[in-house]
């Protein structure tokens, strides 16, 4: 696992820790040493279906030290707007190995099976899995699909776009944004990746609204 990978899962363990209850806060502990004496995929998984009923789902509490900490530990990671049960299962996976080949089949398992609530965490990981442009399908789906929550997992406050989309990834996702209603604001390097064809895709998308009536 990379350093920015255990430096996040030890800021997110210091950050549950500081916020759930004992109780909660000892399965937590319970099942990271589980992960660790048996690093199978059924304790993995059982482990990750099971946080929000023993953590919960409230906002994670996020102070403005910790976001410089996370921008410290990764470019353009922001934590915000983030769940106890998001976090926690994304401790869990990056606790459970650091084999290239068996988490990239894990994580691959986990999204063919995944609610909503999961696809918004592990989307919100991107930028820690090993291995990164292994995953850049995968991301590409995320800003396609017609569920807003995933959608901005994927685009907001989240580096993996700015460093790995190419042109024309990018350039419809910010399009996509604009057309579902998505803020712009939280789009890690947006001023950065600006492109001539993107200026034309936009100045495009501006005529269609006024020529419809529209803001």
């Amino acid at each position: 696992m990379n350093d920015a990978a255990l430096e996040s899962a030890e800021l997110l363990h210091r950050w549950l820790n500081r916020q759930l209850a004992d109780n909660a806060a000892r399965w937590l502990q319970d099942k990271l040493a589980e992960l660790r004496e048996y690093p199978s995929d059924k304790t993995l998984f059982l482990a990750i279906g099971l946080a929000p009923r023993k953590v919960g789902k409230d906002d994670l509490l996020i102070r403005e030290e910790d976001l410089a900490a996370a921008e410290r530990c990764r470019t353009g990671w922001r934590p915000v707007a983030w769940s106890v049960d998001q976090a926690a299962r994304l401790l869990l996976l990056l606790r459970a190995g650091d084999d290239e080949e068996q988490f990239a089949r894990r994580l691959e398992q986990l999204f063919a099976t995944a609610d909503v609530g999961e696809l918004v965490t592990f989307y919100r990981g991107l930028p820690f899995y090993p291995g990164q442009r292994r995953y850049l399908r995968r991301a590409t789906e995320g800003v396609r699909t017609n569920m807003k929550a995933v959608f901005e997992a994927v685009a907001h406050d989240n580096p993996y776009p700015a460093e790995q989309f190419d042109d024309g990834a990018w350039n419809q996702m910010i399009v996509k944004a604009l057309f579902i209603g998505s803020p712009l604001h939280p789009i890690i390097g947006l001023d950065r990746r600006v492109n001539p064809e993107l200026m034309r895709m936009l100045c495009d998308y501006a005529h269609e609204r006024w020529a419809a009536g529209r803001d």
